[in-house]
């Protein structure tokens, strides 16, 4: 069965056209855990595919950014602990789940543009948002 998670990821990603850090932001904003403009979104569109590269996946990139909208700073003298410590227990998260952040290691094996590499890279946005939400519940 589908979860209402799966069916969205599915409606931006793989039907509407959103890349995996367009997506992952997107979901975010949607499900009110973070609270940024469109213009966010509109920021992620260059890192998907890991920046079209196969680098740092672009829902890694997504969520990354989301921490910082959440814990990150806006002056110098304020301490980077609190996002610090999120995007370690994210990371960690999603390493343990994917074995790397790196895009060309996720989908290592599929064919781009391939119901395969679709599949592949929505379960890692999934996969990628509970990250988020573990790091985001800790103190």
């Amino acid at each position: 069965m589908t979860t209402d998670l799966d069916q969205k990821i599915g409606e931006l990603f793989y039907i509407g056209g959103f890349n995996c850090a367009e997506t992952t932001l997107s979901l975010l904003c949607e499900t009110g855990a973070i609270r940024v403009g469109k213009d966010a979104v509109r920021m992620m569109t260059g890192f998907g595919g890991g920046m079209a590269r196969g680098e740092l996946c672009g829902s890694v990139v997504a969520v990354v950014a989301a921490i910082g909208s959440l814990y990150g700073r806006d002056n110098p003298t304020q301490s980077r602990e609190p996002s610090k410590a999120r995007v370690a227990a994210y990371l960690d998260r999603f390493i343990a789940n994917f074995g790397s952040v790196e895009c060309r290691q996720l989908t290592s094996g599929l064919e781009l543009k391939t119901e395969g590499q679709y599949q592949r890279c929505a379960k890692i946005i999934g996969g990628s948002i509970d990250a988020f939400e573990t790091a985001v519940r800790m103190k």
